[in-house]
């Protein structure tokens, strides 16, 4: 069933093909009956006749090719109008093929389609035909094939440069217009031209390569705008080429033209050409002259590449080269044109143009008397100026860079009213020695970037005044140039301005001369140049660090005061300072790092308020700094002031210094001790970083540190302290100095007992107390210390964050009854913490962790003494809890009416006229003592009462207080122990705020007359009400 379906559709697609064949050939030329035929895909067939003739006919695509045992009888290959593509090899190595007839329908060839076809010499091409591979390719349809005549029908409207490039094209016949809107024809000399009615175009598409020039010249057709990329390709015997007819609408010259016209002499290109493209003349060799006409304005990369011939150029107005003379991509790469012309009409020349090294002479139109708005001259010694009368700035362009001096002295004087020297103006002018500024000192503004570059023969340069910046690499690689003077108008320098000038000694700097590369960059305007002496004239106000801070620097030479306001000097040791009488300051600017230190010490000059930015930067002889002189008026210690200073042992900062900046002492690494005094507040990022041998630190009052110690930035970065001393006037020391891991001690200059700020207990562990709450905190464990137990001082409220985080040996830790706060983390990290015993209330836990804090290991056993608030059996915020009985510690009986404050700091709601023997009763047996307000022991001889402001201690066998309690009555203010007018008159002015009462009460913890935790009217109301004998009110008093 299969096999008889093919044969119904091979019987209907032959009957079709029959048909097709019957209306497409000839009637004069009867094929007869196909040799052989068949299918070649969905809906085409082929047929191979006895005379050799091939047809493939259908629509469609061709998808098979089944006559690959048949290419030696094939002559003549026809492919009908609806047939879309010939696929890859379809014809290849047909020897006897002579012919090639492309349907209108063809648009594609694949690769090989027609190669080694040796016979093979007409192809007619079909409209819209194209492909990608190139004729140089070896896939290219037509490789090895060489087809003479091209016939282009009339209906054809585009043929694909990879076909009309082909190097054996002697012939292109045309058909003639088509629909009346575009054409391909060839002039009387069988040139291949294109024409677009309806978009007026007209292209020169190709001269057939093989085509001999008719007398070695050829003149484009009138009207024609374009010239196509190939057109005159590889045509050596061509030796001139004539727009003069096409003069008026010539636009473009396409990408190879006219490459390897190797007889081309002259190419003068009409006005009306805009773009000339790549390659577009490449190889011409023998091309002497171009000229440009002015509407000329870009040409394509290697456009005149290799014409070794080419001597002069005449310029177009705004004639744009993307690539510079250095390039492979350059216009003009490979030749050696010699003269310039410059036409009266040109306003711009590129400099990619007028740079080329080969240059001699530039022939300008017009002399500088001639004025329209630009002009280009040049001066007696051939050197190109332009003069923009809209600007009035005359600008030195370039001196002929093969130029030469002749008998002269090798200098150059630049002309008066000269405003710019240009880019590369004297670039690579090796044999001059001198430049003159003298005739332009009062015009002169700018110097551009390579103005003088690689002038190896310059010695000595004075920059007038009147000059403001000095460009990018002006005077890079001048190798001879020992000495600059920077007129006093100079404020810029332009990135490696005097880079590389290996021979420059002495720089005489201008005022307010600024730039950003600092002296390690490669960008920096003295990059891989060693000057030595600085000449700092008087009227200098500000010298950038840029320029000073350079390694080379031995020598500072100053003018003196200038105006009474600014002077830069230097000490009788040449050290760099600048001062300011107006704001009557001085700062210390440079120790010149190629001068030694004398006595490896240095003391600062008096009155100095600032030690400028890299002064001492990389001074490894300095073993010393003395600020003694200048202690009441130093103030700031900027970047890298220090940095580097590998021998410096000691520094003391005297106490009206504020700052210290980044990196200022940063590879100090013999630096052991530093002591801020008490003015420093900020220390900039790794200010002593990379200090190895740093031990000790005495901090000042609210010093600040920006960065934690495991950030980079950090001050001491790469640091080790282990001594932190702290002076007794230190309110405050940064956390982030005390946690660090190096830390062994800390030295307070008081103990607890002196009412110090800042002290530390037995075992080291450093504490504040803030003079006015009178609070306590402990306040870090050093990071390298080493405690097994530690009980807090007595007296503490606050543990803080971090204060014994990572301390791996602690086991045991005994919190006092004051203890109210636990910071976050204070215990994190100690893996070995097992028993935490608290005498006081739960305390608080700090922020960070509130829902389950996480300030101590989980392994740790929480112990407390029943009764204290805020505990919870078995767990307590997920940690484990257990009861303690501590010894002498103040518990109330089950029967008391008494209550213990929630800090366990006081015993309240114990009643008026309370005597000793009844108040003691209230508690459980304990060693307790009672003593009065004044601190006084009562015994048993004491018959009064029991007052507010009272302590009740428990004491051990050695006398020693293990807990007190304060007695607040409520209600008796002035601690007699008995309730009376008197104490309603202390509460009614302590309520109204009436100075000095405050201190008068035994403690203002009795103005809560009802015990509700707020003193008010209220309290005031139910005194005066128990007092007038209200019914009821006894029972707040009684």
């Amino acid at each position: 069933m299969e096999k008889l379906t093919k044969r119904i559709v091979f019987l209907i697609l032959t009957v079709l093909f029959v048909l097709a064949a019957a209306f497409s050939v000839s009637a004069a030329e009867d094929l007869g009956e196909p040799t052989y035929s068949g299918t070649c895909g969905t809906n085409t067939v082929w047929a191979l006749y006895a005379n050799g003739d091939f047809v493939v006919e259908g629509s469609g695509s061709v998808s098979e090719v089944p006559w690959k045992n048949l290419t030696l009888n094939i002559k003549r290959v026809r492919i009908g109008d609806e047939v879309t593509n010939v696929p890859a090899e379809a014809f290849l190595s047909c020897p006897s093929l002579t012919e090639v007839v492309l349907g209108r329908g063809v648009e594609t060839l694949g690769k090989r389609a027609f190669s080694n076809c040796g016979a093979l010499k007409t192809v007619t091409v079909s409209d819209r035909l194209d492909f990608s591979d190139t004729t140089n390719s070896q896939w290219h349809p037509f490789d090895r094939s060489s087809p003479e005549r091209i016939i282009v029908p009339a209906t054809v409207t585009f043929i694909t440069p990879n076909l009309y490039n082909l190097g054996s094209i002697a012939v292109f016949e045309c058909g003639g217009r088509a629909d009346g809107a575009a054409e391909w024809y060839f002039d009387d000399g069988g040139v291949l031209y294109y024409e677009n009615a309806l978009n007026p175009q007209k292209k020169l598409v190709k001269y057939p390569h093989n085509m001999l020039i008719d007398g070695n010249t050829y003149t484009v057709l009138p009207g024609t705008t374009a010239i196509g990329s190939y057109a005159m390709y590889d045509k050596p015997s061509l030796e001139s080429i004539s727009f003069a007819e096409a003069a008026d609408t010539l636009v473009t010259i396409e990408g190879y033209a006219f490459a390897g016209c190797a007889g081309l002499k002259t190419v003068v290109i009409p006005d009306h050409v805009t773009a000339v493209g790549g390659y577009a003349f490449e190889n011409c060799s023998a091309l002497v002259e171009v000229v440009f006409g002015h509407s000329v304005q870009t040409l394509g990369q290697r456009a005149f590449s290799a014409c070794k011939s080419l001597k002069t150029i005449t310029v177009s107005d705004n004639l744009t080269l993307k690539d510079d003379p250095t390039s492979q991509w350059y216009a003009f790469d490979g030749c050696a044109p010699e003269t310039i012309v410059i036409p009266a009409t040109v306003t711009q020349v590129s400099p990619n143009l007028y740079n080329m090294s080969s240059l001699r002479f530039f022939d300008c139109e017009a002399d500088m008397n001639y004025f329209k708005s630009d002009v280009w001259y040049f001066d007696d010694d051939g050197v190109l100026y332009c003069y923009d009368d809209l600007t009035g700035k005359q600008t030195l362009v370039r001196f002929p860079h093969s130029r030469t001096f002749g008998n002269r002295a090798r200098s150059y004087e630049i002309l008066e009213e000269t405003n710019v020297i240009g880019e590369r103006a004297f670039y690579d002018i090796k044999t001059m020695k001198a430049v003159s500024f003298e005739k332009t000192a009062d015009t002169l503004e700018t110097i551009k970037a390579n103005a003088f570059s690689r002038c190896e023969a310059l010695t000595a340069v004075e920059i007038p005044d009147r000059v403001t910046s000095v460009g990018a690499s002006a005077f890079a690689s001048c190798s001879g140039l020992e000495s600059v003077v920077l007129g006093r108008g100079v404020k810029t320098l332009g990135q490696l301005a005097f880079s590389g000038c290996g021979a420059l000694k002495t720089v005489t700097v201008s005022d307010r001369l600024d730039f950003s590369d600092t002296t390690n960059s490669q960008w920096h305007p003295f990059y891989q140049s060693s000057p030595e002496r600085i000449i700092v004239p008087a009227t200098v106000t500000f010298i950038t660090p840029n320029l000073y801070n350079f390694g080379s620097i031995a020598v500072f030479e100053c003018g003196g005061r200038a105006d009474g306001a600014a002077e830069w000097y230097f000490d009788d040791g040449g050290v760099l300072y600048y001062g300011n009488a107006l704001t009557n300051t001085q700062k210390l600017v440079k120790y010149p790092r190629g001068m030694l230190v004398e006595g490896n010490a240095y003391t600062v000059l008096s009155g100095t308020n600032t030690v400028g930015a890299y002064a001492f930067h990389n001074k490894p002889a300095l073993e010393s700094i003395s600020f003694e002189k200048t202690a009441d008026t130093l103030i700031t210690i900027e970047d890298y002031a220090f940095a580097g200073c590998t021998g410096l042992k000691t520094v003391v900062i005297p106490d009206h210094v504020t700052a210290v900046r980044g990196y200022a002492f940063e590879n100090c690494s013999a630096l052991e001790s530093v002591v801020f005094g008490r003015g420093v507040e900020t220390l900039g990022q790794r200010s002593f970083s990379a200090c190895k041998s740093l031990k000790t630190i005495t901090v000042s009052d609210n010093l600040t540190l920006r960065d934690d110690p495991t950030s980079q930035w950090y001050s001491f970065q790469g640091s080790a302290p282990e001594t932190v001393i702290v002076p007794s006037t230190v309110t405050s020391v940064p956390e982030n100095l005390y946690v660090l891991p190096s830390i062994k001690e800390f030295v307070c200059e008081a103990g607890p007992d002196h009412g110090n700020r800042w002290y530390f207990d037995e075992d080291g562990i450093l504490y504040f107390r803030n003079e006015q709450t009178g609070e306590q905190t402990l306040v870090i464990c050093p990071r390298a210390k080493v405690v097994e137990s530690h009980s807090v001082v007595s007296g503490t409220k606050t543990v803080q964050n971090g204060a014994f985080s990572s301390i791996a040996s602690l086991k045991e830790i005994v919190f006092p009854k004051s203890l109210a706060k636990i910071g976050s983390s204070a215990f994190k990290g100690c893996a070995a913490l097992e028993k935490a015993y608290f005498f006081g209330s739960a305390p608080s836990v700090t922020a960070g962790s509130a829902a389950s804090p996480s300030f101590m290991a989980d392994t740790v056993t929480l112990y407390y003494i029943r009764g204290r608030s805020g505990w919870t059996d078995g767990t307590w915020n997920g940690y484990r809890t257990a009861v303690f009985e501590a010894e002498n510690t103040i518990t109330l009986r089950d029967s008391s009416d008494y209550a213990i404050s929630g800090d366990g700091g006081s015993v309240t709601f114990v009643k008026a006229k309370t005597d000793v023997e009844t108040f003691l009763m209230n508690f459980l047996d304990a060693d307790l003592v009672l003593y009065d307000a004044d601190g006084n022991p009562l015994g048993d001889a004491y018959a009064g009462y029991v007052g507010t402001g009272f302590t009740l201690a428990a004491v051990d066998g050695n006398g020693t207080v293990t807990d007190s309690m304060t007695v607040i009555i409520f209600g008796e203010l002035n601690g007699d122990g008995e309730i009376d007018a008197s104490d309603r008159m202390l509460l009614v002015r302590y309520l109204a705020d009436r100075t000095g009462f405050e201190g008068k009460l035994a403690d203002p913890a009795a103005a809560d007359a009802n015990g509700d935790g707020q003193s008010n009217g209220l309290d005031r109301l139910i005194l005066a009400r128990y007092l007038a004998h209200w019914e009821g009110y006894e029972t707040y008093f009684e």
